[in-house]
C-alpha cells in the first residue's frame, strides 16, 4: 500500500527547523514519501528533503471576539483582596485544522492509499515507527499532557493514519463555521471524527518534541525581572483599565503612568489598581523606576482580551 506523510508546520526558529529536518530524514529512512505545508518560507535544504512542498501565506489565527481561549489564576493581594485573572490568547485551533484540511485535499489528488497526518516536531519513537510501517488506516492517537504526564488526552492532531475514504470525509467535515460554532479545541473535532467514522484509538500515546507554552508565564508582561505586571483589557465584562502588580526583588520606588497620570505604588508584593480609565481611552502606559521609564503601550495594544475579576470565579 502506498503511503504519504502529510506534515503540518510552523517553523519560525532554528530549533524547529532542525527537528523538522531530522524527522524528514527519518521518514526517508522508513521509505515514506512526504508532503510539507508551511506558512513560512523555508530554505532549500529543508525543501530538498521533501517529496512535495507547499508554501502558503494562509495561517488563519482567530482572535476575540470571534474566537479565543484563556488561562486563569486565583490571586490574593497583600490587603486580602481575592482576584481571578484571565489571560486571553488568540486561537490557533482553526489554523491547525485548516492546515489539516489543505494537507488532505492535496494528498487526495495524489496516488496514495494511506494518508498519515502529523506535525513537524512529533517525537518519532519505536512505537510511532511501528505504526508508520503498519497497514493501519483508521487510527487516531492519544497524547500525554506535557504539564501532567499522568494525564492522557484522548485525541490529538499530532498523528492520524487514515485511508482515502476517511481522509475525504474529514476534509469535508472541517469548516470554519463548524469550528467557530463549537466549544473545545481542535482536538475535540478529532474525537468527533473518531465517533463518526469508526476510527480506533492508539494503545500508546504520542508526544511532540517542543511544547509551545513550556516555561511561559501567562500572567506577566513585564520587561523587568524585578516586578511582574498584568493588565485587564476588555469591554464585555468590565471596560475599566485595571492593573495587577507583583514586586519580585525591588527596593526602588516604582510608579505607574497611564495617560500621563501617575499612580504611586506601595512596597508590598501584590497590588491591584483601578485607573478609572476606559480601556479604549488608554493612550500611553509606562512603568517608572527611579526615573527610568519602561513603555508598555505596544504590549497593551496587542492584548486580545484580559480580565481581572474581583472575587474568585
Amino acid at each position: 500500500m502506498k503511503k504519504i506523510v502529510l506534515i503540518s508546520s510552523y517553523c519560525d526558529t532554528e530549533e524547529k527547523i532542525q527537528i523538522l529536518k531530522k524527522n524528514l530524514r527519518i521518514y526517508k529512512e522508513l521509505g515514506l514519501d512526504t508532503l510539507l505545508i508551511s506558512p513560512i518560507k523555508l530554505e532549500n535544504d529543508v525543501i530538498n528533503l521533501c517529496d512535495f512542498y507547499f508554501y502558503t501565506k494562509e495561517n488563519p489565527i482567530l482572535c476575540w471576539p470571534e474566537r479565543a481561549y484563556s488561562h486563569w489564576l486565583k490571586v490574593h493581594t497583600d490587603i486580602g483582596q481575592k482576584l481571578t485573572i484571565h489571560r486571553g490568547h488568540c486561537d490557533y485551533g482553526w489554523a491547525a485544522l485548516y492546515q489539516t484540511k489543505k494537507l488532505f485535499e492535496i494528498g487526495l489528488i495524489l496516488d496514495y492509499d494511506i494518508l498519515i497526518h502529523t506535525i513537524y516536531d512529533i517525537h518519532i519513537d519505536d512505537f510511532v515507527k511501528e505504526k508508520l510501517q503498519s497497514d493501519e488506516d483508521h487510527m487516531i492517537f492519544t497524547r500525554r499532557d506535557p504539564h501532567n504526564p499522568e494525564t492522557l488526552w484522548e485525541s490529538t492532531l499530532h498523528l492520524l493514519i487514515v485511508n482515502r475514504d476517511i481522509a475525504e470525509k474529514i476534509t469535508k467535515y472541517i469548516t470554519r463555521e463548524a469550528y467557530t460554532s463549537s466549544l473545545g479545541f481542535a482536538e475535540s473535532h478529532v474525537l468527533i471524527w473518531k465517533n463518526e467514522f469508526g476510527l480506533k484509538s492508539s494503545e500508546q500515546p504520542v508526544k511532540d518534541e517542543i511544547f509551545y507554552w513550556e516555561g511561559y508565564d501567562h500572567f506577566n508582561y513585564s520587561k523587568n525581572p524585578k516586578y511582574k505586571i498584568f493588565m485587564a483589557k476588555n469591554t464585555d465584562t468590565d471596560s475599566e483599565f485595571t492593573i495587577l502588580l507583583t514586586l519580585e526583588d525591588l527596593t526602588s520606588d516604582l510608579k505607574i503612568s497611564v495617560n500621563d497620570s501617575v499612580i504611586e505604588t506601595e512596597k508590598v508584593k501584590v497590588q491591584f489598581f483601578k485607573t478609572g480609565i476606559h480601556v479604549d481611552d488608554v493612550k500611553n502606559f509606562k512603568v517608572i523606576i527611579d526615573e527610568n521609564s519602561e513603555d508598555y503601550i505596544d504590549i497593551f495594544n496587542e492584548i486580545s482580551r484580559n480580565v481581572i475579576n474581583e472575587g474568585w470565579d
